[in-house]
């Protein structure tokens, strides 16, 4: 167990700091290439072990990432409603990323097995290009 460390995502290396709060612990991790990067969850416990700090960087709360511009958008991860239902076809389960910038908001869809944080910069980027 421990308050910080790093994780290997497809996106890179990550590295892990908690932060405790009144209740639980931030848990930021930032990029180790791309210093603008950075992904934000939160965790129950003061400290974490290698693999319940990968699920978090897997599925973080929310992401920030730095365009070809170098303007920093949120990322988020929206749930179609009903997502879970077993009955319902995997392009009806497609989730939403938006990108957020000030008052700017792109969305773009994502499979519904997909994992936010182990997109790469490049398939961020194609993302991005493609949304609304």
């Amino acid at each position: 167990m421990s308050k910080h460390g790093t994780v290997q995502l497809k996106s890179g290396k990550w590295d892990w700091t908690l932060r405790e709060q009144a209740s639980g612990a931030a848990v930021i991790f930032q990029h180790r290439e791309r210093q603008k990067d950075q992904m934000r969850s939160w965790s129950p416990d003061t400290e974490l072990d290698d693999a319940r700090a990968l699920a978090l960087a897997l599925e973080p709360i929310e992401r920030f990432w730095a365009d070809s511009d170098g303007l920093v958008w949120t990322i988020r991860v929206i749930l179609p409603t009903d997502w879970a239902r077993p009955d319902r076809a995997p392009e009806e389960r497609a989730m939403r990323l938006t990108f957020t910038y000030g008052t700017i908001t792109r969305s773009a869809s994502i499979p519904f097995d997909s994992k936010a944080g182990e997109l790469t910069h490049s398939q961020l980027i194609a993302l991005f290009n493609d949304s609304l």
